[in-house]
Protein backbone atom coordinates (compact mmCIF):
# COMPACT_ATOMS: atom_id res chain seq x y z
CA UNK A 1 0.00 0.00 0.00
CA UNK A 2 1.84 3.37 -1.16
CA UNK A 3 0.46 7.34 -0.07
CA UNK A 4 3.01 8.45 -2.37
CA UNK A 5 2.48 8.91 -6.41
CA UNK A 6 4.92 8.98 -8.06
CA UNK A 7 6.96 7.10 -5.09
CA UNK A 8 10.13 8.37 -4.42
CA UNK A 9 13.78 7.76 -6.50
CA UNK A 10 15.73 5.29 -4.46
CA UNK A 11 19.55 5.76 -5.27
CA UNK A 12 21.02 2.51 -6.90
CA UNK A 13 17.56 0.98 -7.54
CA UNK A 14 15.06 0.57 -10.35
CA UNK A 15 11.39 1.18 -9.86
CA UNK A 16 7.98 -0.44 -10.67
CA UNK A 17 4.88 0.61 -9.09
CA UNK A 18 1.08 0.97 -10.06
CA UNK A 19 -1.20 3.21 -8.19
CA UNK A 20 -4.94 4.27 -7.94
CA UNK A 21 -4.65 7.48 -5.58
CA UNK A 22 -4.49 7.52 -2.10
CA UNK A 23 -3.45 4.65 -0.65
CA UNK A 24 -4.33 2.28 -3.54
CA UNK A 25 -0.92 1.28 -5.06
CA UNK A 26 2.09 -0.99 -4.87
CA UNK A 27 5.77 -0.35 -5.51
CA UNK A 28 9.08 -2.63 -6.04
CA UNK A 29 12.61 -1.14 -5.49
CA UNK A 30 14.89 -3.70 -7.41
CA UNK A 31 18.72 -3.05 -6.76
CA UNK A 32 20.36 -2.24 -9.94
CA UNK A 33 22.32 -4.39 -9.92
CA UNK A 34 19.96 -7.26 -10.51
CA UNK A 35 18.66 -8.06 -14.08
CA UNK A 36 14.94 -8.55 -13.78
CA UNK A 37 11.63 -8.48 -16.38
CA UNK A 38 8.65 -7.25 -15.57
CA UNK A 39 6.04 -9.60 -16.32
CA UNK A 40 2.66 -7.55 -15.67
CA UNK A 41 1.69 -3.99 -14.46
CA UNK A 42 -2.04 -3.41 -13.93
CA UNK A 43 -4.12 -0.95 -11.83
CA UNK A 44 -7.74 0.05 -10.95
CA UNK A 45 -10.45 1.11 -8.11
CA UNK A 46 -10.27 -2.34 -6.96
CA UNK A 47 -6.94 -3.88 -6.86
CA UNK A 48 -3.27 -3.40 -8.25
CA UNK A 49 -0.64 -5.85 -9.11
CA UNK A 50 3.14 -5.62 -10.27
CA UNK A 51 4.73 -9.02 -11.31
CA UNK A 52 8.22 -9.72 -12.12
CA UNK A 53 10.58 -11.84 -12.80
CA UNK A 54 14.60 -12.48 -11.45
CA UNK A 55 16.86 -14.83 -10.99
CA UNK A 56 15.88 -16.72 -14.00
CA UNK A 57 13.71 -18.58 -12.40
CA UNK A 58 12.05 -16.93 -9.45
CA UNK A 59 8.45 -14.79 -10.54
CA UNK A 60 7.36 -12.50 -7.73
CA UNK A 61 4.40 -11.04 -7.63
CA UNK A 62 2.76 -7.57 -5.33
CA UNK A 63 -1.00 -7.24 -4.96
CA UNK A 64 -2.60 -4.46 -2.78
CA UNK A 65 -6.51 -5.44 -2.86
CA UNK A 66 -8.64 -2.73 -1.31
CA UNK A 67 -10.84 -3.62 1.67
CA UNK A 68 -14.04 -5.70 0.06
CA UNK A 69 -12.60 -7.51 -2.42
CA UNK A 70 -11.26 -11.02 -1.60
CA UNK A 71 -13.35 -12.10 -4.22
CA UNK A 72 -12.40 -10.47 -7.10
CA UNK A 73 -12.43 -12.57 -10.45
CA UNK A 74 -10.12 -10.06 -12.69
CA UNK A 75 -7.50 -10.18 -9.93
CA UNK A 76 -7.83 -14.11 -10.34
CA UNK A 77 -7.40 -13.95 -13.49
CA UNK A 78 -4.86 -11.75 -13.67
CA UNK A 79 -2.35 -14.58 -11.63
CA UNK A 80 -3.44 -16.75 -13.63
CA UNK A 81 -2.85 -15.28 -17.02
CA UNK A 82 0.37 -14.06 -15.81
CA UNK A 83 1.94 -17.28 -13.92
CA UNK A 84 4.72 -18.52 -15.87
CA UNK A 85 5.05 -22.04 -15.35
CA UNK A 86 8.92 -22.37 -15.72
CA UNK A 87 8.93 -20.26 -12.15
CA UNK A 88 8.76 -20.38 -8.52
CA UNK A 89 5.91 -18.24 -7.04
CA UNK A 90 6.05 -15.50 -4.70
CA UNK A 91 3.09 -13.76 -4.60
CA UNK A 92 2.99 -11.29 -1.39
CA UNK A 93 0.77 -8.15 -0.97
CA UNK A 94 -1.62 -6.21 1.30
CA UNK A 95 -4.51 -8.28 0.83
CA UNK A 96 -7.12 -6.63 3.59
CA UNK A 97 -8.92 -9.80 4.45
CA UNK A 98 -7.64 -12.16 7.88
CA UNK A 99 -5.85 -15.66 6.22
CA UNK A 100 -8.55 -17.50 8.22
CA UNK A 101 -11.25 -16.00 6.14
CA UNK A 102 -12.38 -18.10 2.94
CA UNK A 103 -12.06 -16.44 -0.02
CA UNK A 104 -11.80 -16.92 -3.88
CA UNK A 105 -8.04 -16.05 -3.83
CA UNK A 106 -7.75 -18.45 -1.25
CA UNK A 107 -9.30 -21.21 -3.07
CA UNK A 108 -7.45 -20.38 -6.34
CA UNK A 109 -3.91 -20.69 -4.00
CA UNK A 110 -5.20 -23.83 -2.54
CA UNK A 111 -6.07 -24.89 -5.98
CA UNK A 112 -2.41 -23.72 -7.08
CA UNK A 113 -0.36 -25.97 -4.09
CA UNK A 114 0.63 -22.49 -2.62
CA UNK A 115 1.75 -22.39 1.01
CA UNK A 116 0.58 -19.49 3.03
CA UNK A 117 3.89 -18.78 5.06
CA UNK A 118 3.13 -15.75 7.21
CA UNK A 119 1.43 -17.20 10.26
CA UNK A 120 1.77 -14.18 12.49
CA UNK A 121 -0.77 -11.18 12.77
CA UNK A 122 0.51 -8.73 10.88
CA UNK A 123 -1.90 -5.68 11.53
CA UNK A 124 -1.84 -3.65 14.58
CA UNK A 125 -5.29 -4.87 15.47
CA UNK A 126 -4.21 -8.71 15.56
CA UNK A 127 -5.25 -9.56 12.18
CA UNK A 128 -3.09 -11.25 9.19
CA UNK A 129 -3.86 -9.21 6.59
CA UNK A 130 -0.10 -9.29 4.65
CA UNK A 131 0.22 -12.75 3.05
CA UNK A 132 3.05 -14.13 1.58
CA UNK A 133 1.86 -17.23 -0.59
CA UNK A 134 4.89 -19.57 -2.56
CA UNK A 135 4.87 -22.76 -4.66
CA UNK A 136 5.49 -25.72 -2.86
CA UNK A 137 9.17 -26.02 -4.49
CA UNK A 138 9.92 -22.78 -2.29
CA UNK A 139 8.53 -24.47 0.71
CA UNK A 140 12.54 -24.85 2.51
CA UNK A 141 14.09 -22.60 0.56
CA UNK A 142 12.63 -19.57 2.01
CA UNK A 143 12.55 -18.11 5.70
CA UNK A 144 9.87 -15.46 6.58
CA UNK A 145 9.89 -13.49 9.16
CA UNK A 146 7.80 -9.99 10.46
CA UNK A 147 8.97 -6.29 11.88
CA UNK A 148 6.80 -3.97 13.41
CA UNK A 149 7.40 -0.54 12.70
CA UNK A 150 6.24 2.62 14.31
CA UNK A 151 5.21 4.24 11.23
CA UNK A 152 2.63 2.29 9.95
CA UNK A 153 0.15 -0.12 11.26
CA UNK A 154 1.19 -3.46 9.32
CA UNK A 155 4.77 -5.36 10.24
CA UNK A 156 6.83 -5.63 7.18
CA UNK A 157 7.41 -9.41 6.06
CA UNK A 158 11.14 -9.95 5.39
CA UNK A 159 11.90 -12.76 3.17
CA UNK A 160 15.34 -14.63 3.00
CA UNK A 161 16.05 -17.35 0.51
CA UNK A 162 18.01 -19.87 1.98
CA UNK A 163 21.48 -21.21 0.28
CA UNK A 164 21.87 -24.63 0.62
CA UNK A 165 24.67 -26.98 -0.26
CA UNK A 166 25.12 -28.01 -3.90
CA UNK A 167 21.89 -25.99 -4.51
CA UNK A 168 20.67 -25.68 -8.26
CA UNK A 169 17.43 -23.25 -7.35
CA UNK A 170 18.74 -20.20 -8.81
CA UNK A 171 22.50 -18.60 -8.58
CA UNK A 172 22.71 -16.43 -5.46
CA UNK A 173 23.71 -12.79 -6.89
CA UNK A 174 26.83 -11.31 -5.66
CA UNK A 175 26.34 -9.24 -2.29
CA UNK A 176 26.57 -6.34 -4.27
CA UNK A 177 23.52 -7.33 -5.61
CA UNK A 178 21.60 -8.14 -2.42
CA UNK A 179 18.30 -7.86 -2.13
CA UNK A 180 14.45 -6.57 -3.67
CA UNK A 181 13.16 -4.05 -1.52
CA UNK A 182 9.43 -4.13 -1.64
CA UNK A 183 6.94 -1.26 -0.02
CA UNK A 184 6.59 -3.11 3.69
CA UNK A 185 7.89 -6.28 1.98
CA UNK A 186 11.81 -7.02 2.01
CA UNK A 187 13.26 -10.47 -0.56
CA UNK A 188 16.87 -10.66 0.55
CA UNK A 189 18.97 -13.43 -1.04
Amino acid sequence: ETWMNPPPQIPGHSMEHASYGKGKGCVIYINEKLDYTLLCKFSCSEFQFLSIQVYQNVQLSLIYLKSGQKDNELLVEMLQQSKKGNCSQVVIGDFNFDITEKSRLSDYFETENFCQIVNQPTHSEGRTLDHCYISLDLKEKMKCRLKNSYFTDHASILLNFLKRAGSTFFPLPTATQMGITITRFVLYA
